[in-house]
């Protein structure tokens, strides 16, 4: 009818003075909102009446109705759980002589538990006696917990960690859902050699149905290390338990990066400084590196004349004897 037409017509064209009997209350863009229009949520401060705006950029509709939940239903919500490691570091850690299963162990028995690990340092960690542990990172979870629990170890440095199975990680109980991005492994080990783990990983999906191939495992492991860098290759060891029956096992390839240089007695040609060793300064390993790569060029102050084989023999540095014409 044309007084539905020029209804219609208000609701589009003048909707800020209808009410919301005649023009109903909009999801999003409605300039009612918080007049005779419930307001809309705000990130952090929803409260039971606002309306979830549906065009809000940095606060999802699923986010902000969660957030509603926890105001008008929170006897049935369940609890939230963050263990976060940030900017933190472990180093020099020796438990070979007392109970534990690495540096940092974490053992999940609830659910909506998170682990959270970014932005650390592992190193020279060491775990000498546990069989089912590393030098730096334990992982397990309890088998009620394995679907709602969340692994993020991200951006993270492992160090001359080693383990009775493997340096860095270990988990016989992964949950499905990890990310394990842009970490640096360098130099870790394992002490059990004959283990058939990976130096830097050892990763165990007890209970798994989604990958039915050799293939499929090996590409979704390679995408929970994407962006990461070893010093070795084969180091990330997995192993998927399918249907309860058919192992599906192998190992990953991360880029592969340089060694980094330890001291001066231990320097190569090919070795990197480490821009955050406390022990061994960046500029001193620089100049240490100088008396492999270019000791031509270099004076016996900075590098002391070699008994053999100095370029600089007979220049800077005293000429070798020659049998018969000794001076």
């Amino acid at each position: 009818t044309v007084a539905q037409c020029n209804q219609e017509k208000l609701c589009k064209f003048n909707l800020s003075t209808q009410t919301p009997s005649n023009c109903p209350c909009l999801n999003t863009g409605d300039p009612r909102a918080g007049q005779t229009c419930p307001a809309y949520c705000v990130k952090g401060y929803a409260t039971a009446t606002c309306t979830c705006d549906t065009n809000a950029t940095n606060y999802t509709v699923s986010q902000c109705q969660q957030e509603k939940l926890c105001i008008t239903n929170l006897v049935n919500q369940t609890v939230a759980t963050r263990f976060i490691l940030e900017n933190c570091t472990f180093q020099n850690i020796d438990i070979s002589y007392s109970s534990g299963q690495g540096a940092y162990s974490a053992v999940l028995n609830g659910v909506n538990q998170t682990v959270v690990i970014n932005k650390s340092t592992f190193r020279n960690c060491s775990n000498q006696l546990s069989a089912t542990g590393a030098g730096a990172i334990f992982i397990s979870f309890s088998n009620a917990s394995v679907v709602s629990n969340e692994i993020n170890i991200t951006n993270s440095r492992f160090l001359y960690n080693a383990g009775y199975n493997t340096g860095a990680i270990f988990s016989e109980r992964v949950t499905n859902k990890v990310n394990l991005t842009n970490n640096q492994f360098i130099g870790n080990s394992q002490i059990a050699v004959a283990s058939g783990k990976g130096r830097d990983a050892q990763l165990a999906w007890p209970k798994y149905s989604s990958v039915q191939t050799a293939d499929a495992a090996k590409q979704k492991v390679q995408q929970l290390f994407n962006g990461g860098t070893s010093t070795i290759r084969n180091s990330i060891h997995y192993l998927f338990v399918v249907n309860d029956k058919d192992d599906v096992n192998g190992f990953i390839d991360l880029n592969v990066t340089q060694e980094l240089c330890q001291s001066k007695t231990e320097m190569t040609a090919d070795c990197m400084c480490d821009p955050d060793s406390t022990t061994y300064p960046v500029a001193q390993c620089q100049k240490d590196k100088l008396c492999i790569t270019d000791l031509s060029h270099q004076t016996p102050s900075n590098c002391p004349c070699l008994p053999t084989n100095d370029p600089r023999s007979g220049q800077t540095c005293p000429a070798y004897c020659v049998k018969g014409n000794v001076t």
